[in-house]
């Protein structure tokens, strides 16, 4: 994964990705196409295994208590006992989060409806609203 991939899962919208073929299979387009069709079922059975978690009750508290343990909705700034900033942990929290938010992106973007779900019976600050 490289700095510029910070995108969340991504489903197969238009088609699948081109699969890197081994030396053997540089002009075999039936091996190809194959791989290709391989890759896509992989992203379907995925994306079936997201919704199921997404829903179910248990499925949407576990996730939700994986996102949490990112700490994925607050930006936190660490200080040393003296309180002087450390920026090494502050860095460290900061890759928690993305880690977070990139999870909540991908399970939002395969189920929505069962994502606001999770939010809406597990957020406490989202408790109570309809």
């Amino acid at each position: 994964m490289t700095d510029d991939d910070d995108t969340p899962i991504d489903d197969h919208d238009d088609e699948p990705e081109e699969p890197v073929a081994s030396s053997g299979d540089v002009g075999n387009r039936r091996v190809v196409r194959r791989k290709a069709r391989e890759q896509w079922a992989r992203q379907d059975e995925d994306a079936n295994f997201w919704k199921a978690c997404l829903g179910s009750v248990i499925g949407r508290r576990v996730l939700f208590s994986v996102l949490n343990a990112t700490h994925w909705s607050e930006v936190k700034f660490a200080c040393g006992p003296n309180g002087f900033p450390q920026q090494e942990a502050t860095w460290f929290h900061a890759g928690e989060q993305s880690i977070g938010e990139r999870l909540w992106l991908s399970w939002f973007k395969i189920d929505p409806d069962n994502a606001m779900v999770m939010l809406r019976e597990n957020d406490p600050r989202l408790k109570g609203e309809g």
